[in-house]
């Protein structure tokens, strides 16, 4: 991110699925932390789930 905005009188955010930072002109800049936390959550629960899936479908152990 820039030090200074790009825009002065738009709004730009970004994130997926839940928006994490906003910077609007006037208003600032603003990291949504409640929205970031959720991100982070989906993530490890989609991450388990995953490996879940793959243990159950692969054979779940490995020759070491």
């Amino acid at each position: 991110m820039k030090a200074e905005p790009a825009l002065i009188d738009a709004y730009v955010s970004f994130g997926l699925p839940f928006k994490v930072y906003a910077s609007g002109g006037f208003a600032g800049d603003a990291v949504l932390w409640s929205n970031l936390v959720a991100d982070v959550v989906i993530a490890l629960s989609v991450s388990a789930l995953l490996g879940w899936a793959s243990a159950k479908l692969f054979g779940g152990s490995a020759a070491a």
